[in-house]
């Protein structure tokens, strides 16, 4: 998927592309999600996704649950 590597935070600032490891919970049960896609800004350091990214984010993790699986890719 092709996406924007820069885009503009609230505060103004250009923010960043970067893929990281981030953990999504259901309950108890923690799942690690490699690769996601987070804007983070130069300014303030503050993370953020866009709205789809964070709808798959979700998925994500609840599909992992219900595979029974601890990690999975974005």
């Amino acid at each position: 998927m092709l996406r924007e590597a820069l885009s503009k935070y609230i505060c103004g600032e250009q923010s960043f592309l970067y893929f990281v490891n981030e953990r999504g919970r259901v309950d108890k049960i923690i799942i690690t999600v490699i690769e996601v896609p987070l804007y983070i800004c130069s300014k303030c350091g503050e993370q953020f996704s866009n709205g789809p990214d964070n709808i798959r984010f979700a998925k994500q993790v609840k599909e992992a649950v219900e595979m029974g699986i601890k990690k999975i890719r974005f």
